[in-house]
């Protein structure tokens, strides 16, 4: 997390941050639930496609902060070498208005978003069971 102080331009001051935690809850040994947590924290800054370039004099006068948090759950089952999962995730996108220099508002609270993903994921643990062939007959472990 960080805030970038310009002391001689205060209008290009900005927060700028992001962060993640994630976690592990072991029920029994071959089964686990998955925990996350992530947020970032940033401005729109000029230039940005979602700030309309000044016309006549008119300019966009602050730097409006985008906010996202997501939240993850999930578990883990595993068979032997076989492992399936099912997660989900929601994940939250926060747009501040942006102000024109002649007073009028940009509604970028309108490209707020809000989306919602699951989905299973299967993995099978193959470095164990490949195996080469020896030139003596035997077989070795990759």
């Amino acid at each position: 997390m960080g805030y970038a102080d310009f002391l001689q331009v205060p209008k290009a001051n900005r927060p700028d941050g992001a962060g993640t935690l994630t976690g592990r809850v072991d029920v029994t040994s071959d089964t686990q639930i998955d925990l996350g947590a992530r947020y970032t924290l940033t401005t729109q800054r000029p230039g940005s496609p979602e700030l309309p370039a000044g016309t006549a004099g008119v300019t966009v006068t602050n730097q409006p902060i985008i906010f996202s948090s997501g939240v993850t759950l999930g578990a883990t089952q595993r068979f032997n070498r076989l492992e399936l999962s099912l997660k989900g995730t929601f994940d939250r996108t926060v747009n501040q208005n942006a102000t024109q220099s002649d007073g009028t508002i940009i509604d970028l609270a309108a490209n707020n978003q809000r989306l919602w993903r699951d989905g299973p994921r299967g993995l099978r643990d193959l470095a164990k069971a490949q195996t080469v062939r020896r030139g003596d007959g035997g077989h070795a472990p990759l």
